[in-house]
């Protein structure tokens, strides 16, 4: 049996991390989790768990148009180099989970409202801060998080059923970067399983929020790194050395 916290020990690396990890089979584990650090696009995992909230109540939501503003648009995804302004709240949870683009994570900010989200936050996560815009100057501070809060927004994700969630979900299952945790699957060594996840980058950050399911078990983990920029390198492959472990931990569950 694959033993987690034996092999997390053994894997050599160079950067600092963060990690919490849960499974259906009642494992759960958490090392470093109590810092709290920059979120990069993670903190879009607490935007969509938000917009859940609001579907729950409005079941016309996903179908609502939005048009952007100036402030909303951003470098980072495809619609600040496209011309349509028009977009629906699905579009918009969309772009932002596959390709994480900041204009469309930024108009449901403004739909939404930040101050509301950052009280739903208060509420029901608190030890995840909402407190700039995306490819904004942090005047209010910056994005924070632990793994382990981060890992209860993962979760959230696979709680319902409905249109919304699916939303989500499919998006997520289709994220344009799985160079870290999900590497493994996506390149095929472990091809029967199916994977989801978010990832995060800041100029010192790496991280990763990615469920793996085989059968009818699932394992959920965030990793958050951090390290100079030389060390760079070395996070991704701790990354994708993680994903490896959750991988044989999961097949061993569901054994073929």
């Amino acid at each position: 049996m694959v033993n987690f916290e034996q092999e997390l020990a053994s894997l050599k690396h160079a950067v600092d991390f963060q990690l919490y990890l849960h499974s259906s089979w009642g494992l759960e584990y958490e090392v470093n989790t109590d810092q709290m650090w920059a979120t990069a696009s993670l903190i879009k995992l607490a935007i969509a768990a938000y917009g859940q909230q609001l579907f729950l109540k409005q079941p016309n939501l996903l179908e609502e148009k939005v048009t952007l503003q100036p402030e909303d648009i951003v470098p980072g995804g495809t619609l600040n180099l496209v011309s349509p302004r028009v977009y629906t709240i699905k579009d918009l949870l969309q772009l932002m989970l596959i390709q994480s683009d900041n204009t469309a994570t930024n108009a449901l900010l403004t739909t939404w409202g930040m101050d509301k989200i950052n009280a739903w936050l208060k509420k029901n996560y608190p030890n995840v801060l909402l407190q700039r815009r995306l490819m904004m100057p942090p005047t209010n501070g910056e994005n924070l998080a632990n793994a382990k809060s981060l890992g209860k927004l993962l979760h959230a994700a696979f709680k319902y059923d409905d249109e919304y969630a699916q939303t989500v979900q499919i998006s997520m299952q289709n994220q344009m970067f799985y160079d870290r945790l999900v590497w493994p699957v996506a390149m095929g060594e472990y091809s029967q399983i199916k994977s989801y996840n978010k990832t995060g980058d800041l100029i010192n950050y790496q991280h990763d929020a990615a469920r793996l399911e085989l059968g009818d078990s699932w394992i959920e983990c965030v990793a958050m790194t951090k390290f100079t920029p030389n060390e760079k390198s070395h996070a991704v492959q701790f990354l994708q050395n993680v994903g490896r472990v959750l991988c044989q931990m999961l097949t061993e569950q569901n054994p073929i």
